[in-house]
């Protein structure tokens, strides 16, 4: 019969709290810098441009950040797992977060007529670069 893999593993729901820890830790403060950024950027673009380059920015803000926090989502199960399936799963939340960044950017330019091109994809950019300095810090 085969043993389960938390008894092969070594590890008890315990350990797996424990490094589930500081893994929380870190998502939360990754969301915080980018909501920060996008609050920051859309306010600037708001206040210097226009409301649709302000509503841009929040659009592009989150589009960097849906996907990343599904891609989060996926990878905090408290469940233990294999080698492989910690790959398989990390494999399937980068392809996760490429499908939702592809409909989030399909919606917008569906859905909202006056997009700022600038604001939308700068926004992006810095997002997802406030989620590499929480991670390189």
């Amino acid at each position: 019969m085969r043993q389960s893999s938390i008894k092969s593993t070594g590890f008890d729901n315990r350990q797996m709290a424990k490094t589930a820890a500081p893994l929380d830790s870190t998502i939360r403060k990754i969301f915080r810098v980018q909501l920060f950024v996008v609050i920051l950027f859309a306010l600037g673009f708001g206040l210097l441009q226009s409301a649709d380059a302000g509503i841009s920015a929040v659009l592009g803000g989150f589009t960097g950040i849906v996907p990343a926090m599904a891609y989060a989502a996926l990878i905090r199960q408290r469940k233990v797992l294999s080698a492989r399936q910690t790959m398989q799963r990390h494999m399937f939340g980068e392809l996760l977060k490429l499908f939702l960044t592809f409909v989030s950017f399909l919606l917008v330019f569906a859905l909202y007529d006056n997009v700022s091109f600038l604001p939308l994809f700068l926004t992006y950019i810095v997002s997802l670069l406030g989620y590499w300095l929480v991670l390189f810090a």
